[in-house]
């Protein structure tokens, strides 16, 4: 059988650190493995610069986490309509916002938590410590809230200083003599 160009296949895996997690109903499922290894070479940057750093007379680095994913389809496919970058590529393929398959809210939240993972764990392996993004930036599924959405790809302002702000209590409690103010 010939598929279309535009026809895409959906994949899930299972989190090794949240096996509860669903499963999408007719997914490829792929193991987590394979996900790490092909997600690895983008790491190859931070590898560098934390092994730089750790070579170096700097001390008390911090690798922060990243704003997990949105998962409010409906609001996905309306900003994807405003966004010239993403219209255009979608007219290309003959598609529209409307009508462009998305991955799953859950899949995506899967990778973004296994990108924070192999994050934490570069981080560790390399003397960093990782700081993950704030819990009440979350709702309880572990999405961004939509009150720290700034477009369809962007956390907005308000988080960075929720997260400055966690960092600040962080360093404190650290014991850091000299804690930035971050204002």
């Amino acid at each position: 059988s010939t598929s279309s160009p535009c026809h895409t296949l959906s994949f899930d895996f299972v989190l090794s650190d949240q096996i509860d997690l669903p499963i999408m109903k007719d997914s490829i499922i792929v193991p987590e493995q394979m996900l790490r290894e092909k997600l690895a070479p983008s790491f190859d940057g931070l590898e560098v610069l934390l092994r730089n750093i750790a070579n170096g007379p700097n001390r008390g680095v911090f690798v922060c986490g990243t704003p997990p994913p949105k998962a409010d389809a409906t609001m996905i496919r309306a900003a994807l309509a405003k966004e010239p970058y993403f219209v255009e590529r979608l007219v290309a393929l003959g598609r529209n916002a409307d009508t462009v398959p998305l991955t799953s809210p859950v899949t995506l939240y899967k990778l973004w938590k296994l990108i924070q993972n192999m994050s934490r764990d570069v981080a560790r392996k390399h003397g960093a410590e990782f700081i993950p993004i704030p819990a009440e930036s979350q709702t309880t599924e572990g999405f961004l809230r939509k009150d720290f959405w700034l477009d369809i790809t962007h956390a907005n302002a308000n988080l960075g200083r929720l997260f400055l702000q966690r960092l600040r209590e962080h360093l404190k409690k650290a014991g850091n003599a000299s804690v930035p103010n971050f204002s």
